[in-house]
């Protein structure tokens, strides 16, 4: 007995330990995802114009790394050799028309129509981009340059009607110093500085960008796949990335701080002591998924409680032996491996809260089976209604799945409202629709509203919809559910004909996990109404009961903002 209860408790912080792990784990995921998430715009800003500051942003592009920006890593001098032969008015070999006819019209650019000539033949053929650079260079330095143009040269960009657009030279260098040796691009570099100081052209954020170069590629190893998501280390840093088809994108994170916020949170739930950390090791090079990596927990308050443990452990052996105060301390011990048990629960119900989303994949599996099995049986008596009765039980678990999920994002201010002009009607409509699937009993909608518009997210709003009508066919005693929505002044009333909310019930059933009497007889989460009343919320609005008898319920929907009358 005394082996098997230190087994037991034992076990019991192994399990502790193990479900502590991956709570912290789901948390860092989400964490990661949402540094992820709110650095894309960054990275796609870095990507068309070099000159954004995104030293933390990180881009690839089939094997070649994009961002962070790479410094001079070619050969040879060719920038050099080609500003020389515009210089002399020559090429040094001949065979390259376009380079040819370039040095001509460079020769002659203080000419009538010199600089015209040639920013046209600019825009019309490609040249190398050393040659490219070396004739914008002596363009800029030797020709009586416009400042509009000076300034397209160097930064804005040019584009002549009929020709093809390109880039300033700031832009075109940080893009593509990779392609040229260090001498090169440290003199392309001094002459772009020099010239916009001469043409007054803004340079500074040039200047903090060529700084930031990389000295080499970053060692990701493998890619993640399209639309996963990974961590990485490289070049001291480490990295959240994610695939995509032609490549990855991601930005740079500190993971000790991500590992300490969710240390924190997990201490303020009272999941983890105050002198606990945790701990990632990466398995092994390259990207890895976050379940790959091992995240582990250092308990000194555990690791007293196993050392307690073993001491118990050979007390009790010498209390066998002695005889005497065995029962009382077996009382003891049970007691405390029941208060940790307790706790072992508490933290298990966390962690089933904390993947309720895991849920979503698998229902939605199932619907597909439970519809293909409606299809296949069609006709067939035997099979009865079987498989649509199983697919209003799949849809109702996964409204439930979405409204936690929902109340989740809406309690932790995670939700980006995104207010449009939205006519009342239709996000009514189609949440009464959706209801009507998968619902006990028909509902039907009376809806005298006419063409009323109002400034709101239309998700948002549709999902509180959803919830009034999904209470309004869940709560209901008659055949068919009837939901009536008419407009007084700037209030939507929708009426119900179910069964009622008693009156000192009537605003407990608008907190979060409450329900009234008549719930109690059907299924239900209680969040329902919570969910309603942190919509209208975010909408700088209000929701409450007008009236609720047995001949149904009136919800007043008071809105902040309205487009038409």
């Amino acid at each position: 007995m005394v082996s098997a209860e230190r087994r037991e408790a034992t076990a019991a912080l192994d399990d502790r330990e193990r479900i502590v792990a991956d709570y912290a784990r789901i948390d860092l995921e989400r964490r990661l995802a949402s540094k992820l998430e709110d650095g894309r715009a960054s990275v796609e800003r870095a990507l068309d114009n070099p000159l954004e500051p995104c030293a933390d942003c990180l881009a690839v592009t089939g094997q070649t790394q994009q961002l962070p920006l790479l410094a001079a890593s070619g050969v040879g001098t060719p920038v050099h050799d080609a500003l020389a032969e515009v210089r002399a008015g020559r090429p040094a070999a001949a065979g390259d028309e376009s380079w040819t006819r370039r040095v001509e019209l460079h020769a002659g650019c203080n000419a009538s129509r010199g600089v015209s000539d040639l920013v046209a033949h600019r825009a019309s053929f490609i040249l190398p981009i050393e040659r490219e650079l070396a004739a914008d260079l002596a363009l800029l330095d030797d020709c009586p340059v416009p400042p509009t143009l000076a300034r397209g040269l160097l930064r804005d960009g040019v584009s002549v009607p009929g020709g093809r657009p390109s880039e300033g030279l700031q832009r075109v260098l940080l893009r593509d110093a990779r392609r040229l040796s260090a001498s090169d691009a440290a003199m392309v570099h001094h002459e772009i500085v020099r010239l916009s100081i001469r043409h007054g052209v803004k340079h500074d954020d040039f200047d903090a960008r060529w700084s930031e170069l990389a000295a080499a590629p970053l060692d990701l190893g493998a890619l993640p796949a399209p639309g996963q998501a990974a961590l990485a280390s490289a070049a001291g840093r480490h990295w959240v990335i994610e695939g995509t088809a032609s490549g990855a994108r991601g930005v740079a994170i500190d993971l000790g701080a991500s590992l300490s916020a969710v240390a924190r949170r997990m201490q303020r739930r009272d999941l983890l002591g105050p002198d606990d950390h945790l701990e990632v090791a990466l398995a092994g090079a390259g990207a890895q998924t976050l379940s790959a990596a091992r995240l582990h927990l250092e308990s000194p308050e555990a690791q007293r409680i196993r050392t307690a443990t073993e001491r118990r452990y050979l007390v009790k052996l010498g209390l066998i032996v002695a005889g005497g105060a065995m029962a009382a301390i077996i009382a003891f011990l049970s007691f405390a491996l029941w208060q940790r048990r307790h706790r072992l629960l508490a933290v298990k119900s966390e962690f089933i809260a904390s993947v309720s989303h895991e849920l979503r994949t698998p229902l939605a599996s199932m619907r597909v089976l439970a519809e293909t099995l409606e299809r296949r049986t069609a006709g067939n008596e035997r099979v009865k209604d079987y498989p649509a009765r199983l697919l209003r039980d799949i849809d109702g678990m996964s409204f439930l799945v979405d409204n936690i999920l929902s109340f989740n994002r809406l309690d932790k201010g995670r939700w980006d409202v995104r207010p449009q002009p939205t006519s009342v009607v239709a996000p009514l409509r189609a949440a009464v629709e959706t209801v009507g699937a998968s619902a006990p009993r028909p509902i039907e909608l009376d809806a005298r509203l006419g063409d009323w518009v109002l400034e709101v997210d239309p998700e948002l709003v549709q999902l509180l919809f959803r919830n009034l009508a999904a209470n309004a066919a869940l709560y209901c005693a008659r055949d068919v559910a009837r939901l009536e929505a008419t407009r007084e002044g700037n209030d939507l009333l929708l009426r119900d004909n179910g069964v009622g909310i008693d009156a000192n019930e009537r605003e407990a059933v608008f907190e979060e996990f409450q329900r009234g009497a008549a719930g109690q007889r059907t299924r239900g989460s209680g969040l329902g109404l919570a969910l309603c009343r942190k919509v209208m919320a975010l909408h700088g609005g209000e929701i409450g009961i007008v009236d609720s008898g047995p001949d149904g319920t009136t919800f007043r929907l008071r809105f902040a903002r309205e487009l038409s009358p």
